[in-house]
């Protein structure tokens, strides 16, 4: 009799399981699994003739595909990450994505303030992806769809669904590296207390900035042209960014081109966000269309 209902409640507990991921509330994620998404990107060999980096003002707003309607021909990939610092490991990884046999080797920097403070450059997604265990590696890889069958209940995303209320977070994973996302209702402003407290005791520093200048000097030398921006976001948050990051663009762009890299400039207020600081899908397809347009002047001379 105890054998007979240990069974049962097994069976009962595996059946309810089941329900739980069957129900369970939409991501509102498409396009492929996120954890593939991060592992096909720390793998990536060296195949590519321009690399996109930066944080996630990079890899949610620009898109290697819309740019390939400028640069035909061209092997374009995002390899932007989560709140990533242009530190050493993550700059160095950068050119050894590049096809060596090429004559076109480009590296693009979409540089955001925070991705020059210590903090961003200390604990990073590029950082946490590349030091995972790579028995972890192996296993969300060939195991996702299981996985994210049991992942844990996103009580935010069943609460939204439940009653129609709170925020949607659309997120499309694409194989090279652009995340097409858009948030519905959008909130300008909602990212602004987190980048206060981002540059609470966590400014753009001199050394980081630094060793960026020398490092493009050290890729011109290598026949690798390294091009700049400021990631366009909304005009509260640049106006923040301007006050408590400590980072003055002028200033940077003129050390960068005086390092051997090429500066562009991009208005903000030609680009809408669904938060400050992402760009919607539409509005990063239009940075990645007129980023192109900017590119093809220099690598088709």
């Amino acid at each position: 009799m105890m054998k007979y209902r240990t069974y049962l409640t097994i069976c009962i507990s595996l059946i309810f399981l089941i329900i739980l991921g069957i129900v369970r509330p939409n991501t509102y994620e498409s396009g492929i699994p996120s954890d593939v998404f991060w592992i096909n990107k720390i793998n990536w060999k060296s195949r590519f003739t321009i690399v996109l980096s930066g944080d996630s003002r990079t890899y949610r707003g620009l898109s290697p595909e819309a740019m390939k309607l400028f640069l035909p021909g061209q092997k374009i990939c995002n390899f932007g990450f989560s709140g990533t610092g242009f530190e050493r490991n993550y700059l160095d990884a950068l050119p050894q994505l590049l096809d060596e046999q090429s004559r076109i080797k480009v590296i693009v920097l979409g540089i955001t303030p925070l991705s020059l403070t210590p903090s961003a450059c200390k604990n990073n997604g590029f950082l946490t992806v590349k030091n995972k265990n790579r028995l972890d590696l192996f296993i969300s890889q060939k195991f996702d769809m299981f996985l994210h069958f049991f992942r844990p209940y996103d009580t935010e995303a069943f609460y939204t669904q439940l009653t129609g209320k709170g925020f949607r977070y659309y997120q499309h994973y694409n194989l090279n590296g652009w995340v097409a996302s858009y948030r519905v209702p959008e909130n300008q402003n909602i990212s602004l207390p987190l980048y206060k407290g981002y540059f609470k005791n966590n400014y753009v520093t001199e050394n980081i900035c630094s060793y960026i200048f020398q490092w493009i000097i050290r890729m011109k030398s290598g026949g690798i042209t390294v091009i700049g921006f400021r990631f366009p976001a909304s005009s509260n948050m640049i106006d923040l960014e301007n006050k408590q990051s400590g980072f003055d663009e002028q200033s940077f762009a003129n050390r960068f081109i005086q390092a051997g890299g090429i500066w562009f400039y991009f208005p903000s207020g030609l680009y809408h966000t669904y938060d400050g600081s992402h760009l919607t899908k539409d509005s990063a397809i239009q940075l990645s269309h007129d980023l192109s347009e900017k590119i093809k002047d220099f690598i088709y001379l």
